[in-house]
């Protein structure tokens, strides 16, 4: 397949049955963590990373500086972030950008949509939406970013990446993290909204009670109610799994019609 074509295709190089079978079995090895005692340990190396770079993501988006230090060395589970400054949004701009061109010269469809959907998220986060706002959420994209980075490198499993990124090998990796970040949040999730399970408030090291953590911020500050939080995030568990199961069937109906 030239390079023409495989800007809007999936990855050429990912054989059938890995595609058709891949995902399937990465959500089986992630629920095998996610619903065990297994869980205590993958939580610290694949849940509070993406639940810091939930909080950064969308702090740079909001063209502040942020630091997700919890996403490099997990036992701190903290993230610091700024004010917004017009010099950080340029330069967020311009990574963004340059993320975007690379992209599209080394035919990543699938980052061509990324780094687009960054754009656009980075203009509606830095002009159109007010500071408190944009810092809500912030707030909210820690567990946010648990599901939204997991459907991430799950959905990334189906497409080409550039060479350098190494995914014949990350895919799966990744795609491990993936499937346990996203089966471990809907196990916290949906327990606090199916089953009556406590909202899990507070910090990793302050227990319950800090007041600096997101949920309690949500509820004292922004002034949600805890069945305002348990369907935000249950919603979005649901759209996550929507979006997936298209891709999957996409890709189905794609090596059918090429049979």
């Amino acid at each position: 397949m030239d390079q023409e074509k495989r800007l809007i295709s999936w990855d050429p190089e990912l054989p059938e049955e890995q595609a058709r079978w891949g995902p399937l079995v990465l959500l089986l090895l992630g629920a095998l963590a996610a619903f065990t005692p297994l869980s205590y340990f993958f939580q610290w190396f694949v849940s509070i990373p993406f639940h810091e770079l939930g909080h950064a993501l969308c702090a740079w988006l909001d063209s502040r500086k942020a630091t997700p230090l919890g996403a490099l060395i997990p036992v701190f589970a903290w993230t610091s972030f700024e004010e917004p400054s017009l010099w950080v949004g340029l330069l967020i701009f311009f990574l963004l950008a340059q993320g975007l061109l690379r992209s599209y010269w080394s035919h990543s469809f699938f980052l061509v949509v990324t780094f687009c959907l960054l754009l656009f998220l980075w203009a509606l986060l830095s002009f159109f939406v007010g500071h408190e706002r944009s810092q809500m959420w912030i707030v909210w994209a820690g567990q946010g970013g648990e599901f939204i980075l997991s459907t991430w490198v799950l959905l990334g499993f189906y497409f080409y990446f550039p060479k350098k990124w190494h995914w014949p090998f990350f895919r799966w990796v990744l795609g491990f993290a993936g499937s346990f970040g996203l089966l471990f949040s809907c196990r916290k999730w949906f327990g606090v909204a199916l089953f009556g399970e406590p909202l899990p408030l507070g910090t990793v090291w302050g227990g319950s009670e800090d007041s600096g953590g997101d949920l309690n911020q949500l509820i004292g500050h922004y002034l949600w109610t805890p069945r305002q939080i348990g369907f935000s995030y249950t919603r979005l568990a649901f759209a996550c799994f929507a979006v997936l199961i298209c891709a999957h069937v996409a890709v189905l109906l794609k090596n059918r019609s090429e049979d």
